[in-house]
């Protein structure tokens, strides 16, 4: 079950875990937040609601500029995710971007495409699609959480592998929703005699990914070992597991391409300001000089087993 934006409100601010939640009439004020509200309305009516049907979940937008998202459980068991109005702000940026013809026009579609979409297709098209898919990426990572049940403590205690563990499950979880999303998208758009499924599908995981990387704080050399106080993985790790998951996604169509939207992503992340350092043939080879499999199936061999102590927790 999914309640809208409306809907959530009261619960919301009855369980006071967020004194900055931004009222209805007020996000409808707003361009960018009435967007958004509109977007992940239809995301969670539409998508999640049919993916994850066992979650019941509620959700808002609170005021903070930092770009952020958090999920926390009620006590009647509800799902709540609030997104900031920094993250908003951010993924329609991410729109505004795309729609322009600085990344899309004038480098993806030569470069990637043997032709680029009709004119029925345009940018401010791509643009819409990219803030939806980051909206998707964003509030599916914390929808991952709750999957993982991350909110359950597990009794054996937590090394510093688990939140960084934690993060790249929840990572996983949006990435794959977002490519259900692609897929659904990208034949809507072949059906009607636009474009390629094919192109459609590669353009749409491109946008997942830049959408989901500008959160991120991508720099090279920095350590897959997290330190006692760290959080979250570093943002080039987060960035080759989505790859990752590319790959297996494309597997049968077009081998390899999830280096190569990793080389986009990071073409689009330098034009948009947000990343500062080598970009083409330089970032990849930095890339795979931070590659670190080891720390990677560790990582997993411990969410693998959080996860499932916390099943069984909460089933005694």
């Amino acid at each position: 079950m999914f309640q809208g934006f409306e809907a959530s409100w009261p619960h919301l601010i009855a369980c006071k875990q967020s004194p900055d939640l931004i009222a209805p009439e007020q996000a409808y004020e707003d361009s960018m937040l009435k967007a958004t509200v509109s977007i992940v309305d239809s995301l969670g009516k539409q998508v999640f609601a049919k993916r994850w049907p066992r979650l019941s979940v509620r959700w808002g937008i609170e005021f903070d500029d930092d770009p952020n998202a958090f999920v926390y459980r009620s006590e009647d068991g509800h799902v709540h995710v609030v997104l900031t109005s920094g993250a908003c702000g951010l993924m329609a940026e991410v729109g505004a971007f795309v729609a322009s013809d600085q990344w899309l026009v004038r480098y993806l579609y030569p470069l990637r495409f043997a032709q680029a979409p009709p004119r029925s297709f345009t940018t401010k098209h791509a643009g819409e699609a990219a803030q939806m898919l980051g909206l998707a990426a964003l509030f599916g990572h914390e929808l991952g959480h709750a999957l993982d049940l991350h909110y359950v403590d597990a009794k054996s205690g937590r090394d510093r592998d688990a939140p960084l563990a934690e993060e790249i499950s929840a990572d996983g979880h949006a990435i794959l929703a977002g490519l259900a999303i692609v897929d659904a998208w990208a034949f809507d758009l072949a059906q009607r005699g636009a474009h390629s499924e094919t192109d459609f599908r590669r353009l749409g995981a491109t946008l997942l990914v830049l959408a989901n990387t500008v959160m991120d704080d991508l720099e090279f050399g920095a350590s897959w070992n997290g330190a006692p106080d760290q959080t979250h993985p570093p943002g080039v790790q987060r960035l080759m597991a989505a790859c990752v998951h590319l790959n297996d996604h494309f597997e049968k169509i077009d081998s390899g391409v999830g280096i190569d939207i990793f080389e986009d992503a990071i073409i689009a992340l330098s034009a948009m300001g947000i990343y500062k350092g080598p970009v083409g043939g330089e970032a990849v080879e930095l890339f795979f000089a931070d590659y670190d499999p080891e720390v990677i199936n560790r990582q997993y061999e411990v969410i693998k087993n959080m996860i499932d102590e916390r099943r069984r927790s909460t089933e005694i």
